[in-house]
């Protein structure tokens, strides 16, 4: 399920490999960039937002738009290991 909101996209999706369930999250920065991260959840069913699996940052909104569809497609019916260590050198998480 895709929510799509004024400031990017969000979706959560459940892996049929490992039965887990992850959220996808792709959000602008006041400096223009965009941020795809894909992020677990512990023990509680609570999201890790502060240890992404995956961060992937883009320039513009339609190659957003592209690595979130990807994000969703691969958490969906790829393995973790598939997916999950494309950290970008340019992590732009800002934790509060």
């Amino acid at each position: 399920m895709r929510l799509n909101t004024d400031n990017g996209l969000s979706s959560k999706v459940k892996n049929k490999i490992n039965g887990k369930e992850y959220l996808i999250s792709t959000a602008k920065y006041p400096s223009g960039v965009w941020e795809t991260a894909v992020f677990g959840k512990n023990f509680l069913g609570m999201v890790r937002i502060r240890k992404p699996v995956r961060v992937k940052t883009t320039l513009t909104f339609e190659d957003a738009e592209k690595e979130h569809s990807w994000c969703e497609i691969a958490v969906e019916s790829l393995p973790k290991t598939e997916w999950e260590n494309t950290l970008d050198k340019k992590f732009f998480y800002i934790s509060s």
